[in-house]
């Protein structure tokens, strides 16, 4: 998987046996002068923090299809939902200092999903809302907070993949994560049978930390 990092964000680095599929992070700004004039029309109410995100989330989509050999081209949106070009797949996250998007060729998977967060984002008093027992349980084994901040984050990046392909809603309950912190990986499971097991059950994801973040991707591959 390429990595490319804008902005001075250090370089991290993923399983770099996925071909075809790219990451990118960069800060966000103000890059409204970056975007097309369809892009910009659907941020021209929005506040500035918002714009800001927005042309931040544009711009690193931009790059990261760069990286797989995309030309780069505009990235509308269907409800609240990026629309990518033909054969692409992708998927945007931001926080309000920092932006990524991934992106593949559709032939490589079926869907992928990725997310930011803060590290501190989850605090002890929220996490039961967001994380099962199991998982709770394991953040106090490992004995950092952060990473019920890392569940909650893999969580999100599942959602985003395997949403479109069965449109289904998934509460943070239905899904439990298991990271493998040695590899900075991890799998997913349904808590029950539903539309999303097959996709939940068979992708794998993978985490970062980077720029006071937590980074997830989940890829779907299989039917």
């Amino acid at each position: 998987m390429k990595i490319v990092c804008l902005d001075g964000v250090s370089p991290i680095e993923m399983d770099d046996e996925i071909p075809d599929t790219c990451i990118a992070l960069g800060d966000v700004d103000d890059f409204t002068s970056e975007l097309s004039v369809a892009e910009q029309a659907l941020i021209t109410s929005a506040s500035q923090q918002r714009q800001n995100e927005f042309s931040a989330g544009r711009r690193v989509a931009r790059a990261a299809m760069q990286g797989i050999g995309v030309t780069s081209t505009e990235v509308l949106r269907d409800d609240r939902r990026p629309v990518w070009p033909r054969g692409v797949i992708g998927s945007i996250s931001h926080s309000r200092s920092l932006a990524a998007a991934v992106v593949s060729m559709r032939s490589r998977h079926r869907n992928l999903g990725i997310d930011l967060a803060p590290l501190s984002a989850v605090s002890e008093k929220t996490a039961p809302r967001l994380l099962s027992k199991a998982e709770l349980d394991w953040v106090h084994e490992i004995g950092s907070g952060e990473w019920r901040t890392a569940i909650f984050s893999a969580k999100e990046s599942i959602y985003k993949a395997v949403n479109p392909l069965v449109g289904e809603f998934l509460a943070f309950g239905d899904v439990e994560v298991a990271i493998e912190e040695t590899t900075l990986s991890f799998s997913a499971h349904t808590t029950e049978s539903r539309p999303s097991t097959r996709p939940v059950d068979s992708g794998r994801g993978f985490i970062h930390r980077v720029s006071g973040h937590w980074l997830t991707v989940f890829l779907v591959d299989e039917d």
